[in-house]
């Protein structure tokens, strides 16, 4: 019943409206993509599920552009753009993302995300080195496992549970050397304090524990992460991580997530499969609209796609044709520098 209530589409209006007043911002115009650098109590948000009115009809933020966040302003744009990689290996750590799942649950979830993403393979316990060692053999790394986050201290969590009861696989052992890890992190069973209604929240600010987690990741090598501020933990969970996963290597993130969530929004729901949804025997199944099984994902990206490759030889040792190599042009973009001109503003 709850599910099929638009009501939270009020709230959420009035929430944007809050937070842009005074602001000479325009969500109401076009545009490809807003980058948010959270704060406070500000990274519980799911800004995703904000609504504007465009036409006379509201519309969530989601569905306008595309969505990533950055946890400081200068990591909003990246120094040097990233190269798609449309080979790559992906890791993927197998548990109970609800905890009173089966184990063939993940199975069956890992079985369809190995079919769509090329390279994918689960991780066995334990691994044959030290966690912390092990993570810089992989690009990305799926966790379809439910993670228990330590509230009180942001590094002392495990980021890939697969050494259960171990010490040195904490997010502080993955920051130590060697340095490195996957470029593309995706964590559906993260848990924040957004998902108790902030009943429980760390020391220090509010915010402060997802902050210095991502950060923590990010100084390990991680470009994308995709975490969840409150776990859903059912075949919706499951669906978004494969559509997101398996456009990593074609598209932007922002991108792959984007369409990840509008593919979900218009699909049936699967009650059976969602353990969170209490259905009655004359309720129908609705779709899969409501924010809560898709606004709760927050994906921090500091990526910026270089959508072209730069050119290569056809062959080792070949030489790059002319039409290959762009013509060098003056800061005016007028006509190509000869090379006088060039030695004489050298000079200069």
């Amino acid at each position: 019943k709850e599910l099929s209530d638009s009501k939270w589409n009020q709230s959420a209006a009035k929430v944007l409206e809050a937070l842009l007043k005074g602001s000479r911002a325009d969500l109401s115009k076009s545009f490809d993509e807003l980058v948010i650098v959270p704060d406070g109590m500000l990274w519980f948000l799911p800004f995703e599920a904000l609504q504007v009115t465009v036409g006379g009809q509201s519309q969530s933020l989601i569905s306008r552009f595309r969505i990533r966040y950055a946890p400081t302003m200068s990591l909003s744009t990246a120094m040097q753009a990233r190269r798609l990689k449309p080979t790559g290996n992906t890791a993927v750590i197998l548990g109970k993302l609800y905890p009173r799942d089966d184990e063939s649950v993940s199975k069956a979830a890992f079985d369809r995300l190995a079919a769509a993403l090329p390279g994918t393979v689960a991780l066995k316990s334990p691994p044959p080195g030290p966690n912390a060692a092990y993570k810089v053999f992989f690009d990305r790394l799926i966790v379809l496992d439910d993670l228990s986050i330590n509230d009180q201290d942001p590094y002392g969590w495990t980021p890939a549970p697969i050494e259960r009861g171990k010490a040195g696989g904490t997010l502080g052992d993955w920051m130590a050397l060697p340095w490195g890890g996957p470029e593309e992190i995706v964590l559906p069973g993260f848990h924040t304090a957004a998902e108790d209604g902030m009943k429980k929240s760390a020391r220090g600010m509010p915010g402060d524990e997802v902050f210095l987690s991502v950060c923590g990741l990010m100084s390990c090598g991680a470009r994308t992460i995709l975490l969840s501020r409150w776990r859903t933990g059912g075949q919706s969970s499951f669906d978004l991580v494969r559509e997101f996963a398996q456009e990593l290597p074609h598209t932007s993130p922002a991108d792959a997530w984007q369409r990840a969530v509008m593919l979900e929004t218009a699909a049936q729901l699967n009650a059976e499969a969602e353990p969170r949804i209490k259905r009655a025997a004359t309720d129908e199944t609705p779709l899969a609209n409501h924010p809560f099984f898709w606004a709760g994902y927050m994906l921090i990206d500091s990526s910026q796609v270089a959508q072209k490759s730069a050119p290569q030889p056809a062959e080792p040792g070949g030489k790059l044709k002319k039409s290959d190599i762009p013509e060098a042009k003056s800061a005016e973009g007028e006509k190509p520098l000869d090379k006088a001109k060039s030695e004489k503003q050298n000079k200069k």
